[in-house]
């Protein structure tokens, strides 16, 4: 069914981060125009309608070289989301995982964010700061991150693409300082969680791509336990009153074999991609039934590529994606980029002149909609995508002086 109050994100910029040296820019509405193609068959889902001229991504990727940023973004804007859509404070232990991983690149230790998004047919910003003075500082008594400033702006005027982002079309709607004496207001909550009746859900950033375990409660069903691997013939994963969790599994080719103890014993059972499809996938399934966002960083990691646009499939056909669900990823391998219909929907990120992070969208520098996307990024088209060949042959030439140095 069909949700016409869902809260759907259409912008997010970030000042203070000394990750960028300028303000960050994220988009999740469309620069491109959207039409269907003589190859689009009757389900196809390119991007969501919210409004004429006005459509949300239902896929998004960041590509781009080792450190140059991609996984600090998505967690930002993983955090960000949890906040807006979630109600989730500034000091839940994920959340203020990542906001203390940039303490130290907070310009005086301030962070602030305008999140434009759409909601029961209106268009808002979320101006908030956010301030972490005295969160190491053990002696007071309410250190943590706290927000110093929020408001709540609601748009007058009639809104385009154009002018969706220009600050100057908004008028306050609520200020923080109206509810500062809201005792159910805490300091590191936003004046956002006022809003009630929120549709969507969130499926954040977690930790699967260097932690892989087996996290999901229950019986996966049949059909889904065979995408990932068609020899399972039972698998649950069940706990108990006392919180102890067992799981039992077997196998099409073994019946006589049953495991049945810890999960952690599946590790050494299932495929490191049977485990994290199994663990990421009720949280997709969730999302594309309610509408909302999903983060996945180095979605590559422990799937065939042909499972990745499968994942691809459910977000872009409207029979499993009815609500506008929206996947975000990072990936080091532009090749599955080349599967994308659209060009506006991926962004780059690479490091400026002086070092800095700055993410930069892919189709603001490449026209031709043609194009293999992974030629245009390997080929570094798009200066800053592919390693320098300098530097490539400067670590060559240093690992042959070692390997053919006498001794050992």
């Amino acid at each position: 069914m069909k949700r016409d109050d869902n809260m759907r994100l259409l912008r997010v910029e970030i000042v203070g981060c000394g990750l960028f040296q300028d303000k960050f820019i994220f988009d999740f509405v469309n620069s491109d125009s959207v039409r269907k193609s003589y190859f689009d068959n009757d389900n196809a889902l390119q991007a969501y309608k919210i409004k004429p001229g006005i459509y949300t991504q239902v896929l998004m990727a960041l590509t781009g070289l080792n450190a140059t940023g991609k996984t600090t973004t998505l967690e930002l804007l993983s955090a960000i989301t949890q906040i807006v859509m979630q109600g989730k404070s500034l000091n839940d232990p994920s959340i203020r995982r990542v906001f203390f991983k940039l303490l130290p690149l907070m310009k005086e230790k301030n962070l602030e964010w305008n999140v434009f998004f759409f909601y029961k047919h209106k268009f808002y910003i979320l101006h908030s700061v956010i301030t972490a003075e005295n969160i190491l500082n053990e002696a007071v008594e309410d250190s943590g991150f706290k927000f110093k400033f929020e408001e709540l702006k609601k748009c007058k005027e009639k809104v385009t693409r154009k002018n969706l982002g220009e600050v100057a079309s908004y008028t306050i709607d609520l200020n923080r300082s109206e509810v500062a004496d809201n005792p159910y207001l805490k300091d590191d909550v936003s004046i956002i969680s006022s809003f009630k009746g929120f549709q969507g859900s969130v499926f954040p950033l977690g930790q699967s791509t260097n932690l892989n375990l087996p996290a999901w409660i229950g019986v996966p069903a049949e059909e889904v336990v065979h995408v990932f691997d068609p020899n399972i013939e039972n698998l649950s994963i069940s706990r108990d009153k006392e919180g102890k969790t067992t799981s039992r599994l077997s196998f099409k080719n073994h019946r006589k074999f049953t495991y049945g103890g810890s999960p952690m014993g599946l590790l050494d059972l299932l495929s490191s991609g049977t485990i994290k499809g199994l663990t990421v996938l009720p949280g997709i399934i969730r999302v594309l039934k309610l509408g909302g966002y999903v983060f996945i960083d180095e979605i590559e990691n422990h799937f065939n590529k042909k499972i990745i646009e499968w994942f691809f499939s459910l977000f872009t056909d409207v029979r499993t994606n009815p609500n506008g669900a929206c996947l975000i990823f990072s990936t080091h391998y532009p090749e599955l980029l080349d599967s994308f219909k659209r060009k506006d929907n991926i962004y780059i990120t690479r490091r400026d002149k002086e070092n800095y992070c700055e993410c930069v969208r892919y189709s603001d520098f490449v026209r031709r909609n043609e194009l293999l996307k992974s030629k245009v990024i390997l080929e570094n088209v798009i200066n800053g995508t592919a390693p320098r060949y300098q530097d490539l042959e400067n670590g060559r030439k240093w690992i042959s002086s070692i390997v053919n140095k006498e001794g050992v």
